[in-house]
C-alpha cells in the first residue's frame, strides 16, 4: 500500500504537539537514503515494540547492511558469520559515525508520532529532556505535523526538517549533523501487527566476545 498524497506547508501556525502523542506504532517503510556520499540507496526499516530492523541496498550486490537498534543495544550483521555491538545508540552510518536517535524515538518520528515522556512547553514547541541530551520538536499545522527537531548532546547538535507529509507520516527528512547530512525520502509506509528481531542477532560476537 502506497501512502496518499498529501503535502504540508511549512508557514501554517503552530498546533497542539498533544495530538501526536499517540500510542506507538509498528510498522515497514521504504526509503531512497543518500548517506555518506553515497546516493540512492534503499532504506528498508522494521519498526516495533522491541526496537528497529534497518537494512540498507543498492545496486546489483542487494543488501548492503543489516543493523538491530533495540532498547539496550544496537547490533550491526557483518557478513552472515557474526554480529558486531555498538556501544552508542542510534543508527552506525558509514565512517563510524552514529546518528544519535534511539530507537523509541526514531521509530516515533519516523511515523509522524512524537516519543513518550516530553511535554509541551510552549504553542507548537515540545521537548523531551534525558540526562545528556535534549529533544525540541516543533509542531505545526492543521491536522498537526511535526516539521522541525533539534537534538541537543554533549558532542554536538542535530538538525531533522521534515516536509511533504503524507498524512501526518513526513515524506521527506533531511537530518544534518556532525559529520555530514543525510535525507531519507519515503517510497511505501505499511502498518503492522508486530515486529520481532530479526534472527541474525542470534550470531555469535566477531572476535568470540563481546
Amino acid at each position: 500500500m502506497l501512502v496518499g498524497l498529501l503535502g504540508c506547508r511549512s508557514g501554517s501556525p503552530p498546533s497542539s504537539p498533544a495530538t501526536l502523542e499517540l500510542p506507538p506504532l509498528s510498522f515497514r517503510a521504504l526509503y531512497r537514503l543518500d548517506c555518506c556520499q553515497l546516493q540512492n540507496l534503499l532504506l528498508i526499516v522494521h519498526a516495533g515494540e522491541e526496537g528497529l530492523t534497518l537494512e540498507t541496498a543498492g545496486g546489483p550486490g542487494g543488501v548492503m547492511g543489516a543493523v538491530w537498534v533495540g532498547a539496550n543495544e544496537v547490533l550491526q550483521r557483518h557478513g552472515g558469520s557474526c554480529v558486531v555491538r555498538w556501544t552508542d545508540q542510534g543508527l552506525p552510518l558509514a565512517g563510524g559515525r552514529v546518528l544519535p536517535l534511539e530507537a523509541p524515538v526514531l521509530r516515533a518520528l519516523l511515523a509522524g508520532r512524537l516519543p513518550a515522556g516530553g511535554e509541551e512547553v510552549a504553542p507548537g514547541r515540545w521537548e523531551l529532556n534525558q540526562p545528556g541530551r535534549n529533544l525540541v520538536v516543533t509542531v505545526r499545522g492543521d491536522p498537526a505535523r511535526w516539521v522541525e527537531a533539534w537534538l541537543e548532546l554533549p558532542q554536538g547538535r542535530w538538525h531533522v526538517v521534515a516536509s511533504q507529509h503524507h498524512g501526518r507520516v513526513p515524506g521527506v527528512l533531511r537530518i544534518s549533523g556532525p559529520g555530514g547530512e543525510i535525507r531519507l525520502q519515503l517510497v511505501e509506509f505499511r502498518p503492522q501487527k508486530a515486529v520481532t528481531p530479526p534472527t541474525w542477532v542470534a550470531l555469535p560476537p566477531c572476535g568470540g566476545t563481546w
